[in-house]
């Protein structure tokens, strides 16, 4: 649905979709439609209007609580994904925290430097106390100022949840007034995360903190690594690691480490860990265009880039202790299976980015270095509705659509409001439905929803892919789920007409029959009913079903045979049919096996891609027939 053309623009758009489809049908009929990248943005700059661009005076973009508070209720919680501004900006894991939720509404922030924040004194009750004294703390350096700005927990010696955050100045120190006689000191994150026990109620503290190893990324063309990519960072656990875990524990100076609830560090399941990864950090960092430096521990890491939708360079590097390491991946992981002009093909995340980020000059840089990427924006009428959970199926996911203008790189929107449904909503669909149902929240419970109701639904409509609003607030990777659009209708509803697909990895390439340039949502099948498509699988995706489906009911199921996930797998298919009346056909693809969560950033997700509903044309007159045989 598209709401919002104003009367004098409804005038025009009237003419020139008249005078487009006019001269579309005879230069199609005659000479074949090729259609280019200035054809589309001619068509979007006759309405688009200017959007919104603000640059950041923060070294670095990051969520802020306002935009996390929707989505959590309590414990720690850290940047979904950041953006590095300041050219050499050094960014810590202590960067990433955004705050400690008490309940539903109630955040509380990080401390200033030199402070401390009590987070919930509730459950200190019944331990031991003393009169409140201030205890102060510095790092255990020869030099306090190189742990500037870091943090550290202070535990319940009962229950080990933190009850207070503290923060170093810039001269390593920080003060805090504490009345409990014995609690716990926890340094680093994850697995290499350090507990030291206090009594007693010391007034003066050396806190230890890990060595420090430096990570470089220079985005240039030569080092592999360029703005608009994405990064996450995992680590394997060495044996070294856990030897100086037990030698420090048998000296005395430190506790085996408790576990803390919403750790920085996130576990990696089956998949991840095939990958050779242990945990990796919870936020992805976005790469712009300026040069930046991240601090982290010693350890063996693997590091994934992604360009948008796509990995492109896996990288393991064991860095030792006060270790400079530069980032580079000069041998990019190239798309084997590729059989199409990528140049002529979109993408778009149907995810509602903050505004934090969608204004932010920085993020739109990111987000447009690849020309071929839309942004799905909250519709301007219903901002109201931004921070409506995605799970209220009263409400249509409203929203319009962002661009960039490659010759003047101004950021403009279409003034036109597109509706999607809620997966939930998808029995009520129709062939020019938009609905949403790839991941997210959008998430793995719709992806089972669609597998088992497929069959149930004669047609499902057009579909949108992201990764969801609420999941990448809760640490998806932005554009692990996306819509992919192929050969773009320069119409208002090109949505609707466009040959869309959505996927979490997999991709479907069509060869046989050919779509209608009028309506890429049409095949033309009137001569002989033959289908022939390939399915391409990228690498550490466990996708191993293919599905057809006439008229919602399954026709087909092929099982692949996949063998090693870590390398790309690529299938063609055929089927003929000999159907007498108008019907339509979708293709689906899913996997058994859970996605990486160290490279989807989300538990118990698994592969799912899905085609939109096509409508065939079995008479020839460029007309779908379905909805009135139905």
């Amino acid at each position: 649905m598209i709401h919002s053309l104003s009367p004098k623009k409804r005038i025009q758009y009237r003419s020139l979709a008249k005078t487009s489809m006019i001269f579309l049908f005879f230069f199609c009929f005659f000479a074949g439609c090729v259609q280019s990248k200035n054809v589309h943005h001619q068509f979007f700059e006759e309405f688009s209007q200017s959007f919104s661009s603000k640059s950041s005076n923060s070294p670095f973009l990051s969520y802020n609580y306002i935009d996390l508070n929707p989505y959590v209720t309590n414990g720690l919680v850290w940047a979904p994904m950041v953006l590095p501004i300041e050219p050499w900006f050094n960014m810590r894991e202590s960067d990433l925290l955004i705050g400690y939720w008490n309940g539903l509404n109630n955040p509380i922030l990080p401390p200033e430097p030199g402070n401390c924040r009590i987070l919930d004194d509730n459950n200190l009750e019944e331990l031991p106390k003393g009169s409140l004294k201030l205890i102060h703390f510095t790092s255990d350096r020869i030099n306090p100022e190189q742990d500037a700005n870091e943090l550290f927990f202070l535990l319940s010696p009962k229950d080990h949840k933190p009850f207070a955050i503290v923060k170093l100045n810039p001269y390593g120190f920080a003060s805090c007034f504490i009345s409990l006689l014995s609690y716990h000191i926890s340094t680093g994150y994850g697995q290499y995360r350090k507990e030291m026990k206090v009594e007693d109620n010391i007034p003066n503290i050396k806190v230890p903190f890990p060595e420090n190893v430096f990570i470089k990324i220079d985005p240039t063309p030569q080092n592999g690594i360029i703005e608009g990519d994405t990064l996450r960072i995992g680590r394997n656990i060495s044996e070294h690691g856990i030897s100086s875990i037990v030698e420090n524990y048998n000296e005395g100076r430190f506790l085996i480490p408790s576990k803390i609830k919403d750790d920085l560090y996130e576990q990696g399941n089956f998949t991840t860990k095939s990958l050779g990864v242990d945990e990796y950090l919870k936020s992805s960092i976005l790469i712009g265009k300026n040069p930046f430096e991240i601090t982290l521990e010693p350890s063996s890491y693997k590091f994934a880039i992604f360009r948008k939708n796509k990995l492109i360079c896996l990288k393991s590097a064991t860095i030792k202790e006060f270790e400079i390491y530069e980032l580079t991946c000069p041998q990019l992981i190239k798309d084997e299976y590729e059989f199409e002009d990528e140049s002529k093909n979109y993408y778009l995340d149907s995810t509602f980015f903050p505004f934090t980020f969608i204004e932010g000059k920085e993020f739109q840089n990111w987000l447009f270095a690849s020309s071929n990427y839309f942004l799905a924006a909250p519709s301007f009428e219903n901002l109201d509705n931004f921070y409506k959970k995605e799970d209220d199926t009263n409400i249509k996911k409203q929203f319009s659509i962002v661009y960039q203008n490659q010759k003047s790189k101004e950021v403009k929107y279409l003034p036109f409001t597109y509706s999607a449904k809620a997966a939930s909503e998808i029995k009520k669909g129709s062939l020019s439905e938009l609905y949403l149902g790839v991941s997210g929240k959008i998430n793995s419970t719709y992806i089972t929803l669609l597998r088992n109701n497929l069959e149930n639904n004669y047609y499902l409509g057009v579909p949108l892919g992201g990764a969801g609003e609420e999941n990448v607030a809760k640490y998806s990777v932005p554009f692990s789920s996306y819509t992919k659009i192929i050969n773009l209708v320069p119409s208002l509803n090109f949505l609707n007409l466009s040959n869309i697909q959505a996927t979490n990895g997999a991709l479907f390439y069509l060869f046989e029959p050919m779509t209608l340039p009028q309506n890429e949502g049409l095949l033309s099948s009137y001569v002989q009913q033959r289908f022939r498509l390939r399915i391409s699988i990228p690498a550490w995706n466990s996708t191993n079903v293919v599905e057809m489906y006439i008229n919602g009911k399954i026709h087909r199921r092929w099982i692949l045979d996949r063998g090693d996930i870590s390398k790309p797998f690529s299938k063609t298919f055929e089927e003929n049919l000999s159907e007498s009346n108008a019907f339509t056909v979708r293709w689906v693809a899913w996997g058994e096996d859970f996605l990486s969560n160290f490279l989807t950033g989300t538990n118990n997700t698994l592969p799912f891609a899905m085609t939109r509903d096509y409508c065939i044309d079995t008479v020839g007159d460029g007309i779908c027939h379905v909805e009135a045989n139905k």
